[in-house]
């Protein structure tokens, strides 16, 4: 959706929007405990929400994640816990899971109305995600240089972007 906003594409804009809303806007009760997986480099139900950020307006949005959203969000947001390893494929898409997380996480606390309880938890996942990311080296190891790179980059365009 957002490729398409920054092309000026506002038709596909609005039907990616429409999907998105068709798809997901009708969810309850996400499986946020699923994550996370040893072969997944992206959070299901965080890449859902990311995506209703985008398609919402902040108080539609916030309805949406409040019926989603397990209590309390913290829990579900923590980042996943293992020890980095440049040369293990599946600590590699952890990696990944990690820094695809942060961009989602901040994501959704930008989305949110000001104020907002669950900003503060989305913005402090965040964080708790970006300092795990930032001891990362990207260049260490071949699964971490031909992949990773493009993830950081990634969330580095979504950090200075915004939603």
């Amino acid at each position: 959706m957002r490729a398409a906003r920054r092309r000026g594409d506002d038709a596909a804009a609005a039907a990616l929007r429409a999907c998105a809303r068709r798809l997901f806007g009708p969810d309850h009760a996400l499986p946020w405990a699923q994550d996370p997986s040893g072969d997944a480099f992206l959070s299901p139900p965080l890449t859902e929400a990311a995506l209703m950020s985008e398609t919402l307006a902040p108080d539609e949005f916030a309805g949406w994640l409040s019926r989603v959203l397990p209590r309390p969000a913290d829990a579900a947001w923590s980042p996943p816990e293992f020890r980095p390893d440049g040369a293990d494929p599946g600590t590699i898409h952890l990696e990944g899971l990690l820094i695809s997380r942060a961009w989602c996480l901040d994501a959704v606390g930008r989305a949110l109305p000001p104020g907002h309880a669950v900003a503060a938890a989305a913005s402090a996942a965040t964080q708790a995600h970006l300092a795990r990311v930032a001891a990362l080296d990207p260049a260490d190891g071949f699964g971490r240089s031909h992949w990773i790179p493009t993830f950081l980059l990634y969330l580095d365009e979504s950090l200075r972007a915004g939603p």
